[in-house]
């Protein structure tokens, strides 16, 4: 008679050969989702400075290293509300990446459901290969909410643009004030002349911001204006971003510069591989505007509908590769 073999649990963090590449000892050990678990308790606690890396480093939590918190506070909302579920780590991983899941295919399925016929069913076939791409299985292997944070932009724009505005609002406020670049698409409303829809989306975002001093304070805005967002200004807050294993996979405008210095371009040093990421989203901004201005799409026909996708998706990615330049991210 065969013994039974013994259940392997591929989401144990002690399984590296489950990893999405085993051999790359960053990406096994690597959880940004343990910034937004520890940062969410230190902000709930009343943490003098939720920004301060040495409350997350170096510390691991089993086999995994705590990353530092960056993000701006109205983002610690949702894992906030996820504590109240569960305040076990790893339970928290687990809901967390089936959150991310569920959120990611979601929004393509309801996307692909949306733009109709033909088109709407190679989106469809399109977003499952999309979900099996190394970038983001390792998105949601380390909890990164990048990928999330797309989705729900894409999943805003066709709602508020098609007059489901209260619905969209909330949804583009949390992940602009979150993560920054899905504001993107506030500009190209705006230019848009979609007076509702920023109107709304402005309110929204006004009561987010509300709702997170009620819940964590004024301390943690205090931080981040007057302590994080220097860091980031002057790359402080990113040294890894320098480190040439770090620059080899870094897909950002800033990464590329790194990149072409270490190659040799000696010239082109920090300040001036700031500027260059700093022009380049000023070009972002303009495009978006230019976008919105022009905005002329048919939403009568799937055609007209994956066009608009596309063109939110496109300005998305864009202002994406903005917003890491400096974080040494690899892939998202």
């Amino acid at each position: 008679m065969t013994a039974a073999r013994p259940e392997i649990n591929r989401a144990d963090s002690t399984q590296p050969a489950y990893s999405v590449i085993p051999g790359d000892p960053w990406r096994v050990e690597h959880s940004c989702m343990s910034a937004y678990f520890e940062a969410a308790r230190f902000a709930q606690m009343g943490a003098e400075n939720v920004y301060d890396a040495t409350l997350y480093q170096p510390r691991h939590i089993g086999a995994l290293k705590v990353d530092s918190y960056h993000y701006p506070p109205p983002f610690l909302l949702l894992p906030r509300a996820l504590r109240l579920i569960t305040t076990d780590f790893f339970q928290f991983r687990a809901l967390w990446f089936a959150v991310q899941t569920l959120v990611f295919a979601g929004a393509m399925a309801g996307i692909a459901v949306w733009i109709g016929e033909t088109i709407g069913a190679f989106a469809l076939l399109g977003g499952l290969a999309v979900l099996t791409t190394p970038t983001v299985l390792y998105s949601l292997q380390m909890g990164n909410f990048q990928t999330t944070a797309v989705a729900l932009g894409a999943i805003a724009l066709v709602l508020l643009v098609t007059q489901r505005i209260r619905a969209g609002a909330p949804i583009l406020a949390y992940v602009a004030l979150s993560k920054i670049f899905p504001g993107l698409l506030v500009v190209y409303l705006l230019l848009g002349r979609r007076w509702r829809a920023v109107a709304w989306t402005a309110a929204a975002g006004v009561a987010l911001v509300a709702l997170t001093f009620a819940v964590f304070g004024t301390e943690p805005f205090s931080d981040f204006v007057h302590s994080e967002l220097p860091a980031i200004s002057n790359g402080h807050a990113f040294p890894q971003s320098e480190r040439p294993n770090v620059a080899a996979s870094n897909q950002s405008i800033y990464g590329l510069t790194v990149r072409l210095r270490l190659l040799g371009a000696g010239w082109l040093d920090q300040p001036i591989g700031l500027k260059i990421a700093s022009l380049y989203g000023l070009i972002v901004v303009a495009l978006t505007a230019l976008a919105g201005w022009k905005d002329r799409i048919d939403l009568s026909s799937p055609a007209g509908r994956a066009m608009l996708v596309q063109t939110g998706l496109a300005l998305i990615s864009l202002a994406l590769s903005y917003v890491l330049r400096r974080a040494g991210t690899r892939s998202w």
